[in-house]
């Protein structure tokens, strides 16, 4: 087991993403949605390193961070400060007062598993991937165009699109996973581009590489035993 993880954050969505960058590792993870409940849970599960959103309701990052020094338990476990809003000068505050370091939102997998892994020996299981010919739709709520997705792993997928989003943008994608009767609804983030003239992967048509965000268990295990059948993927 390489470790524990506590993730805080008053936002569900990012404790999901969290959750979802984690699940392929073999580390404990566990959530918190505030500095008062993460000092309980901390005390508790006796985590090898803490994600904390700064801005959050009771007890914000700094709070945390005073508090946390007078805990015998988790004094010398490591924080690392999660915010879209720190500033140097509240960055430098945060250091003094114990933070390990700063981590700005939003955050890539690769990112956060290269600070995890500074705390941690993360084991991450090898992607199986395997080739689809999956029609799909993609987009916001009623402004969904149609793609396909032609490869995809526990992790993400690749889908073919005319319409082309930014590196960094969400969207959500709509699919029926072959031989099955999961009709998918999930959201993902555009990790990269591949454009008529610019492309990345030269064997891949014109598209995007998705990375799946804040998977719920359910749909994991269905993504995942979907992978597992079809283990001639490269």
């Amino acid at each position: 087991m390489a470790g524990k993880v506590l993730l805080v954050d008053d936002v569900k969505f990012f404790l999901e993403l969290g959750k979802s960058y984690l699940y392929r590792t073999d580390c404990e993870v566990y959530t918190a949605s505030n500095g008062k409940e993460a000092i309980d849970v901390a005390k508790k599960v006796l985590p090898n390193v803490i994600f904390l959103d700064y801005e959050m309701p009771e007890m914000n990052g700094l709070e945390f961070l005073q508090a946390k020094k007078e805990i015998g338990e988790i004094r010398d476990t490591p924080v690392v400060i999660v915010s879209s809003f720190v500033d140097k000068k509240l960055e430098n505050m945060l250091l003094e007062n114990g933070a390990k370091e700063i981590v700005k939102k939003p955050f890539t997998e690769e990112t956060f598993l290269s600070v995890a892994n500074r705390y941690l020996n993360i084991d991450k299981r090898k992607k199986k991937r395997v080739i689809v010919d999956v029609p799909a739709f993609y987009g916001f709520e009623d402004d969904m165009e149609k793609g396909v997705i032609l490869d995809m792993s526990e992790g993400g997928l690749f889908l073919a699109a005319d319409r082309l989003l930014k590196e960094g943008a969400y969207l959500e994608l709509k699919f029926l996973l072959p031989d099955t009767n999961n009709s998918l609804k999930i959201w993902c983030r555009v990790a990269w581009i591949n454009k008529e003239n610019s492309k990345k992967k030269e064997n891949y048509p014109i598209g995007m590489g998705l990375e799946f965000v804040g998977l719920g268990k359910e749909t994991i295990e269905i993504i995942r035993n979907f992978i597992a059948r079809h283990t001639d993927g490269y």
